[in-house]
């Protein structure tokens, strides 16, 4: 009898330390990387962190509904006389310009077809139901979803959904994304250092940003693209980062395209200055997490970033209260 009970003491003590969540099913979650607008080169190191943070943490899996290959190249802004340049120069660069631009048009018709084919095959109502929610990393423009309405309403049924900076840009015509998402992509007056201050220092996906010696620090720095929202309002979400008033006082003024310098906050078109950056907040009986940080690559292998998203995916998971 000494020897059968011996394993299964070993065993017991062994896993006096395991969690909740490590004897429980593991969560699923659906990445979309998908763009029909601005495409950021920063999409794959978005795709390589979240593939890592979920192995590394064991929280949840994910499965990914990548760009197919082939996105066709925008030529750009038609073609400005340079000084100096001869009209038979300039007729010539027009000329290319427009050849390449009815290219991409054309290509464009095809690309998007396939795209909504893509999607189409992964993104059913039926295939949503699989997971337990999903995150828009950098997504952009009307993605052609076999039925955008299904995703939204499992959101709502309790899955979760989490957003990372140009999800915000996404859908701006689609009425319950915007709101699912909390506001909608209004301009970037800022790309630079700035400072940010943590509104919720009890938060997980706040307090990652303090350091493990300092539990009372309310603030830090860090260079990104920081977004500007409409369809915004405050009183619908939780607001857990935005910018810091300093940045009024300690960031240099800039020069507007009328030459006027601007001050920091005057470059945004938000009277009440509440810039947020991240937010929770609850659809139904989902649980949403959005953080506009996100357009660099470097901000995507800052490992307090790296931690604010997995507290912020945990949370609307309901792993972590």
């Amino acid at each position: 009898m000494t020897r059968l009970l011996l394993p299964l003491i070993a065993f017991m003590l062994v896993c006096t330390g395991c969690s909740p969540q490590a004897s429980g099913p593991t969560k699923k979650l659906l990445v979309v990387t998908v763009t029909t607008g601005f495409r950021h080169s920063s999409i794959e190191t978005a795709e390589q962190v979240l593939a890592d943070i979920a192995a590394k943490s064991g929280a949840f899996t994910v499965d990914f509904v990548k760009q197919p290959p082939g996105m066709p190249i925008n030529p750009g802004k038609a073609p400005e006389r340079k000084p100096k340049e001869t009209d038979e120069a300039f007729a010539k660069r027009s000329a290319d310009y427009s050849t390449a631009l009815a290219a991409f048009n054309e290509a464009s018709k095809t690309w998007n077809d396939k795209v909504a084919a893509h999607l189409a095959a992964t993104m059913t109502p039926a295939q949503l139901k699989a997971y337990d929610g999903y995150i828009f990393a950098n997504t952009t423009g009307d993605l052609p979803l076999p039925d955008r309405e299904a995703l939204i309403n499992e959101v709502e049924s309790g899955k979760a959904f989490i957003a990372m900076h140009s999800g915000g840009d996404t859908y701006h015509g689609f009425r319950r994304y915007v709101d699912l998402v909390g506001g909608e992509f209004d301009g970037h007056p800022w790309h630079e250092m700035v400072t940010i201050r943590i509104e919720d220092l009890q938060h997980p996906a706040g307090a990652v940003w303090t350091k493990p010696t300092d539990t009372v620090r309310e603030k830090f720095d860090i260079a990104d693209e920081i977004y500007q929202f409409k369809s915004y309002k405050r009183a619908d979400k939780h607001v857990l980062l935005s910018l810091d008033p300093s940045n009024e006082e300690t960031r240099p003024k800039k020069k507007d395209k009328d030459g006027s310098e601007k001050s920091f906050f005057q470059r945004g078109n938000r009277e009440d200055k509440d810039y947020a950056v991240a937010w929770t907040r609850e659809q139904g009986q989902g649980k949403v997490f959005y953080t506009s940080l996100g357009h660099r690559e470097e901000v995507w292998l800052n490992p307090k970033y790296q931690a604010h998203v997995l507290a912020g995916i945990k949370w609307a998971l309901g792993l972590s209260d």
